[in-house]
Formats: structure tokens, sequence, C-alpha cells
């Protein structure tokens, strides 16, 4: 795993490498099961620890919901670097890496997969699942369904980013949480079914 680690903090394939620490992954390098989200952000960057920040918080809320420990899984994402855009303010913000991006850091997830050998893949949001599901899926109404993963032929299952119920207005989070607490209770069954 150190020599993965490595090979992460020494990219340079794309621009976002300027972008600070390469956040290469966390949690248990022997378990079967990956938790794969989109992409660091200012907190993950700072800490070098994925879902650390503000939507980690909320994920690990669910989380708790569900009866899920992350510290149980190795947690990822499919881009190592923050990608960030500029808002109408001047504030550096996140955003969702571009396909190009993707492509550019495909080399370290595939070989991060190949060393976890993992039997289950839970994505994180639109982008994680349409790089490894199928690039057509709409996580807004396939999530929360286990389907075999187009590009690594693993069972794999999509649920919301939450830092995209973080940016839904209050009558509209709490209803994605409790769907969110659901999706995760479908993939912890298949977890102990499948996978212990």
């Amino acid at each position: 795993m150190l020599a993965l680690k490595e090979q992460v903090d020494s990219c340079n394939r794309c621009a976002l490498h300027n972008q600070g620490r390469h956040v290469f992954g966390a949690g248990n390098p022997d378990s079967r099961v990956l938790f794969l989200g989109e992409a660091p952000g200012e907190h993950e960057v700072r800490t070098g620890v994925p879902f650390s920040g503000p939507a980690g918080k909320v994920f690990d809320t669910l989380l708790d919901r569900a009866g899920i420990s992350k510290e149980d899984f190795f947690i990822t994402n499919i881009v190592r670097c923050r990608p960030t855009d500029v808002s109408a303010y001047g504030n550096t913000i996140n955003r969702s890496p571009s396909l190009s991006e993707i492509t550019a850091c495909s080399p370290h997830l595939d070989a991060l997969v190949k060393r976890l050998s993992p039997v289950f893949i839970l994505c994180i949001g639109g982008p994680a699942a349409k790089a490894v599901i199928s690039p057509t899926l709409s996580i807004t109404r396939q999530r929360g369904v286990v389907v075999k993963s187009t590009r690594y032929g693993v069972p794999s299952m999509g649920v919301l980013h939450p830092s995209y119920i973080m940016r839904q207005a209050n009558e509209d989070a709490g209803p994605l949480k409790v769907q969110a607490v659901k999706d995760l209770l479908v993939a912890k069954l298949y977890i102990k079914e499948h996978c212990t």
C-alpha cells in the first residue's frame, strides 16, 4: 500500500497536482470493501484524510444512523487532488472533477482496486458512480441498488454524495438524509451477506 501512496504523492498527470497535498485514502487497508468518493475538498487536502471536512461529517452521521463504521473499510476518491473553481465572489470553491482529470487519475484507482481486490464498492456521488458503475448512470434515479460494475466487474452501489444533501434546502435535505440512510442499510445488508 505504501508504494501506491508514493505513486499518488508524486503524481503530476494533470494540473490538479498543483492544488496542494494529494489525498491517498484512509481506513482498513485489508478491507475487501471500498468506499469511493469523487475528490478531496479543502479540509481533506489540509488533513490528508478523505471525507474529513463538512461533507464528511454529514457522511459520518449517515453511516452512524445506518450502523456502519467507515474505519472498517478503505475510503478514497476517484481523483486524489482537489479540483477548484473561482466563485462569482472571487473565492476558491470545490467543483466536480472533469472527465480528463478522472482519466488522468484512473491508473491510481485501478492499481488500488487491484491491490484491495474488493468484493463490493460503495460509490459516493454521481462522478464516482459514473466512473465505476456506468458512465450513463443517474445517481438520483439509480442509487441504492447493487449492480455489477462495468469497469471492475464487482458488485457496486451508488449513493447520494453528502455535499449534494448539504446543498439542498432544509425541507428537501431531511427526506434525502432518510433516503441516504436507507440506501446505506442496503449496502450494510449486502456487505453482511456477501463480504464477511
